[in-house]
C-alpha cells in the first residue's frame, strides 16, 4: 500500500516538474520572441537626439546655414540595405585621403597639408567669450594637469553653478581648469555676458545655441585647447546635467594616464551604431550625408577623456573632415581616419551603478544633492532589456534526468 502512494506522489512529481519545465521554456521564447533588441533601441535614440543638419557639397558654414533645416533627400531609401556596408578596412569618408599620413607629417615633420587637399569644414565664427589662456605647475610626467571642458546650454546658468561647486569641494583646483562651452542665444547672452565677466571661464562662439549645433561646441572646444591650453596633460570633457566624484576621478585618471600618457580615446564605446533614416523626420541623415549602415565606433559625448596628443590631432583634423551634425559620430569619424581607437571605460558609463562620473538631472538641485533619476532610469532600463540566452531542450535535460533517476530510486525502494 504505502508503496503504491509513494510510486503515485513520484509519478505526480515528475510529470508536474516536467510540465513546468516546458512551459517556462516556451513562456521565455514567447518573451524572447516579442523583446526588442536593446543595442538597436539605444543606438537609434542616441543616434537620433543628435541630429543635424549637413550639406555634403558645402565648404562653410555660417549661422543661418547650420540651423537650417535638413536638404529633401532625392531619392526614397527602403531598407538599410540601400547605403553602403560599413567595412572598418575600406572605410572613406570625405576628404578623401590619407589623413592620419598628412597630420603625422604635419606634427612630426613641421609639414604643412598640401594645398592640393582643401578644407572642406571651415569654422567661421568668432569668439564672443575666450578666457585666459591656461597656466598649469610644471608637469613633466604630462599626467597631472587636467582641464575640465563642460559642454552647456546657454540658459543653463544653474547647473554651471552646480558643477562649480562640485570641483571646489575638491582638493584638486591647483592641478585643474574647468571651462564651459557655449554657444549663442539671444535671449541669454545678456545674463553670459555678466556671468563671464565674474568667473572668466565661459569660451562661447557667435554660432546659435541649439543641441543640433554640438559638434561645432566640440569643435570650439578643442580649436581653443589647441591655441591656449597647451599645457593641460588631460582634457575631461564633460555635459552640465553629470554628476562627477572629481576626487575619485582624478585618481582614476591620473592612474590611467601613468600607464599610457598618449593616444587616449577613452569613456562609453559605441559599436555598430546605425544612423537614423526615417525620412518623415527631421533627425535623418541622407545617403548624401552619411552614406553607410554603421558608424565607425565612437566615444558617447556625455563624458570622455582625451591626451593632449590625441587632441591635438582632431584640432588639425576638422577642416579636412566632411561635417556631420552628431557631435560623438563625427568625433568618432575624425579617429578612425587617424587610426585613433576609442576605447571603453566603465567609469564613464552611466548605465554602471559604479561609474564615476554619470548622466544624473537637468535640475540643479538634484545634480547638487547627487539624486540622478536619469542615471537610474538608464541603469534601469539595461538591466531590463538585457537578451537572454535562449532556452533550450539541453538546458533542462539535466532537470528530466535527475527526476527520471529520483523516480526510479523512488520505485526501487518501494520494493
Amino acid at each position: 500500500m504505502h508503496g503504491k502512494l509513494i510510486r503515485a506522489l513520484l509519478s505526480a512529481m515528475l510529470v508536474g516538474s516536467s510540465g513546468f519545465l516546458i512551459g517556462l521554456m516556451y513562456t521565455m521564447e514567447q518573451q524572447r520572441a516579442v523583446t526588442p533588441d536593446p543595442f538597436k533601441i539605444m543606438t537609434t535614440a542616441s543616434v537620433s537626439r543628435h541630429m543635424s543638419n549637413m550639406t555634403s557639397n558645402s565648404s562653410s558654414y555660417s549661422e543661418s546655414s547650420v540651423n537650417s533645416s535638413l536638404p529633401t533627400p532625392n531619392t526614397t531609401v527602403e531598407a538599410y540595405e540601400t547605403f553602403l556596408k560599413y567595412d572598418p578596412k575600406n572605410f572613406s569618408y570625405p576628404a578623401d585621403f590619407n589623413l592620419k599620413q598628412a597630420v603625422h607629417d604635419l606634427i612630426d615633420k613641421n609639414n604643412s597639408i598640401p594645398e592640393v587637399h582643401k578644407r572642406i569644414h571651415l569654422h567661421n565664427f568668432e569668439y564672443l567669450h575666450s578666457p585666459e589662456p591656461c597656466t598649469f605647475p610644471r608637469d613633466e610626467k604630462r599626467n597631472r594637469n587636467m582641464l575640465i571642458l563642460v559642454k552647456s546650454f546657454a540658459g543653463n546658468f544653474n547647473l554651471r553653478k552646480t558643477q562649480r561647486a562640485l570641483l571646489k569641494k575638491t582638493k584638486l583646483l591647483g592641478r585643474t581648469k574647468q571651462v564651459f562651452i557655449l554657444g549663442y542665444n539671444a535671449t541669454y547672452q545678456d545674463f553670459v555676458d555678466t556671468e563671464s565677466r565674474k568667473f572668466k571661464d565661459i569660451i562661447q562662439e557667435d554660432f546659435v545655441d541649439t543641441y543640433l549645433n554640438n559638434t561645432l561646441k566640440t569643435v570650439m572646444a578643442y580649436n581653443w585647447v589647441d591655441t591656449f591650453c597647451r599645457d593641460a596633460s588631460i582634457l575631461f570633457f564633460v555635459d552640465d546635467d553629470y554628476y562627477v566624484h572629481y576626487d575619485k576621478i582624478f585618481k582614476h585618471i591620473r592612474a590611467v594616464f601613468q600607464q599610457k600618457s598618449t593616444g587616449i580615446f577613452a569613456g562609453t564605446l559605441a559599436s555598430r551604431a546605425v544612423p537614423y533614416r526615417r525620412h518623415e523626420t527631421v533627425w535623418s541623415l541622407t545617403f548624401d550625408q552619411y552614406p553607410y549602415d554603421y558608424f565607425p565606433p565612437y566615444i558617447g559625448g556625455g563624458a570622455y577623456i582625451v591626451s593632449h596628443d590625441v587632441a591635438h590631432k582632431f584640432a588639425v583634423s576638422f577642416p579636412y573632415v566632411q561635417f556631420l551634425g552628431i557631435d560623438d559620430a563625427y568625433l568618432g569619424i575624425v579617429a578612425k581616419k587617424l587610426d585613433i581607437p576609442p576605447s571603453y571605460n566603465p567609469n564613464f558609463d552611466t548605465a554602471k551603478r559604479t561609474a564615476l562620473a554619470r548622466e544624473c538631472s537637468h535640475s540643479a538641485q538634484e545634480l547638487a544633492n547627487h539624486q540622478c533619476p536619469i542615471a537610474k532610469r538608464k541603469s534601469e532600463f539595461i538591466h531590463y532589456r538585457r537578451p537572454r540566452k535562449p532556452v533550450s531542450w539541453l538546458d533542462i535535460l539535466p532537470v528530466v534526468i535527475f527526476l527520471n533517476l529520483l523516480f526510479m530510486i523512488g520505485v526501487w525502494c518501494s520494493n
